[in-house]
């Protein structure tokens, strides 16, 4: 107690730019016989088990009146609140009952009583009768320290990378890549009123970047008390790789004339974290009106390298960015073979196909889905902070299952057996789970409307080479009635044969005709596509390809009240790869893992040969408790 008592007197003089030297501080009232104990919040979320993706959230806090580093040891941080899971931690629930122990704090005072040497609460001396001086302790929270995405999460603001991504500044970003033009007006910042104000008047949208209130602003005046998280932001990245760089240009054992080759080389950076780094990808390319292509190249010191892509929907339709990636290995492969990169020659060029002008009908299309089926999966109204999203604010969240080489045989040899394919398997595991995951189940029997996708090449007028166009696709959809006793072998092979039916009708290029006539198609129920084998080789000279990893987003077209989700299917290297994306926040990050491995569940019993019924799957799924986090 000493040392807290004497600090804030010397800090001044031993550590200027301590933040008990700061303006926020000094507005503390402080006296003699009444000193501070201001509380410094940190919260932030790191891997806690190798298994299952948990990660923990502690809720850390330290005394600002403790000198550093004395202040950031072990014994002098406490731990206010923890959250252990898959998921990050739902706002209010880890907050508020931290924040209502605090106010009480806050709104008493500690009371402490020291007699020969000895520190006890002030009631001990009246309970004993023991006389001595005084001290009353006012308690305040001194501020609140997160990192970005945190920040984002526990202040209920969007993003760092949204288009009013500053906390502190009301200026917005233009443009479907996000950049912030400069302005000769200067911008009024933001303040702990515009936090208030914005905060209660938006449900269901972001204003000025406030997605919605937040429990810190009851102990903190937003956005002052939340500082820079200067650690990650500055030293860790920029000052830890300019540091490495000088060390080596400086480094006296090695030979100057090769100190600035060694500056140009990238540092290494191969990321464990791929599944983030690819949903991030799959993110940036928003304007379906351009092509754009971004590309980025990890590597370590062993020779592996990790490359990221993302090609706009535009640039190459459907999946035929496949094609796209098989090329540049080709590339890459002949460039490691031979001395001279000028030697490898090029591939040649195929001419453009004009896909819609060979469509071989005309006429006004007419779909008779009669049923009334069960809807889209509307927005999770039992996740924790669920709010409906803009356009700008939506993301696509990919989850990801390579299954086994056995697993991926049997799936195909079992479905020959029962004259059924992937895609009927995909979309049957995909329609039961849809129905087993609503938390208001409807009655059986029930009609869903299933999507898929249908290639166009062989139906077109003239036919399409395969060679000159990698996929030429549109949606194809069809009614699918679903009884409880029905088994799930029957169900695929009723999908697969209309899936060849109305293929073989041209329903996929009536999709295509619907826009023409200014149609209004109904949504599906579900949407699923197995792409089949890609051509993507395992070697390509002396590149090896160990894994590839593909998700797609399509967030756009969709409505603000509203979600979407999708499954899809491809063999790479003779493995069975499943991407479940979804829309977030209309879906949370718990509702796609339970569809996630809702879907893995049914199609390994497919891969067992089990013949279960529908009503035996939502048993094995967790029974009458569709929003079940774990299964059997």
């Amino acid at each position: 107690m000493d040392l807290i008592n004497d600090y804030p007197r010397k800090a001044e003089q031993l550590v200027p730019c301590d933040i008990i030297n700061g303006k926020i501080y000094r507005q503390m009232s402080s006296n003699k016989k009444q000193c501070n104990i201001a509380i410094i919040l940190h919260a932030d979320g790191a891997p806690a088990v190798n298994m299952n993706n948990k990660s923990l959230w502690p809720i850390q806090a330290a005394i600002a009146e403790i000198p550093v580093p004395l202040r950031d040891w072990k014994p002098a941080v406490m731990l206010f609140g923890a959250w252990l899971a898959s998921t990050k931690p739902p706002r209010d629930s880890l907050l508020i009952p931290i924040i209502i122990q605090l106010q009480a704090l806050m709104n008493s005072k500690i009371l402490l009583k020291q007699k020969d040497g000895k520190i006890v609460f002030y009631q001990y001396y009246l309970k004993n009768g023991i006389l001595g001086s005084r001290v009353s302790y006012n308690v305040r929270i001194q501020q609140a320290i997160f990192d970005l995405p945190a920040c984002a999460h526990f202040l209920n603001v969007v993003q760092y990378n949204g288009y009013d991504g500053c906390d502190d500044c009301c200026i917005k970003a233009i443009g479907r890549q996000i950049y912030f033009p400069f302005s000769e007006k200067t911008e009024e910042p933001k303040n702990y009123q515009l936090y208030l104000k914005n905060s209660k008047h938006n449900a269901h949208r972001s204003i000025q970047g406030i997605k919605g209130p937040t429990p810190l602003s009851s102990i903190l005046q937003l956005p002052n008390q939340t500082p820079y998280d200067l650690m990650h932001l500055i030293y860790h990245v920029h000052v830890k790789a300019l540091l490495k760089f000088w060390r080596k240009m400086f480094d006296l054992k090695n030979n100057p004339m090769e100190r600035t080759a060694r500056i140009r080389k990238p540092t290494p950076c191969i990321t464990d974290k791929w599944e983030y780094e690819l949903i991030n990808f799959a993110n940036q390319s928003r304007d379906h009106t351009v092509s754009m292509i971004f590309l980025q190249c990890r590597y370590d010191s062993q020779g592996r390298h990790q490359l990221f892509g993302v090609i706009n929907h535009v640039a190459l339709d459907g999946l035929g960015f496949v094609e796209a990636l098989h090329t540049l290995l080709t590339y890459l492969g002949q460039m490691c073979d031979c001395e001279d990169c000028k030697t490898v020659s090029l591939i040649d060029r195929h001419p453009f196909i004009d896909v819609l002008g060979r469509n071989p009908t005309s006429e006004q299309p007419v779909f008779n889905f009669t049923h009334e089926y069960l809807s889209p999966q509307g927005p999770d109204p039992g996740e924790v902070n669920t709010q409906h999203a803009s356009s700008a604010d939506r993301r696509m969240i990919g989850l990801f299952k390579k299954f086994d080489h056995i697993t991926t045989k049997n799936l195909i040899a079992f479905g020959k057996i029962h004259s059924t394919t992937v895609q009927g398997m995909l979309s049957i595991a995909s329609m039961i789970t849809s129905i087993w995951i609503r938390k208001m189940r409807p009655q059986f029997p029930i009609w869903v409307l299933n999507w898929c996708v249908s290639n166009l090449r062989p139906l077109a007028k003239p036919t399409i080479d395969p060679k000159y166009c990698v996929l030429a696709t549109a949606p194809l959809a069809w009614e699918h009635e679903v009884n409880e006793n029905a088994s799930v072998w029957s169900l695929a092979q009723e999908a697969s044969e209309k899936l060849h039916k109305h293929n073989k009708e041209n329903m996929g290029w009536d999709f295509l005709n619907a826009t023409k006539f200014g149609m209004r198609v109904k949504l599906p129920t579900t949407m699923t596509t197995s792409v089949g084998i890609l051509r993507i080789r395992t070697e390509y000279g002396r590149v090896k390809v160990n894994d590839l990893r593909v998700m797609g987003a399509n967030y756009d077209h969709v409505p603000n009240n509203a979600s979407s989700h999708m499954n899809y299917v491809y063999i790479q290297g003779g493995q069975l790869n499943l991407v479940t994306t979804f829309t977030y926040p209309d879906l949370g990050y718990q509702w796609g893992e339970r569809f996630h491995n809702g879907v893995i569940y049914i199609l390994e019993c497919f891969s067992r040969n089990s013949n279960f019924t529908v009503n035996s799957i939502f048993e094995s799924l967790g029974g009458q408790k569709p929003c079940a986090s774990t299964f059997k």
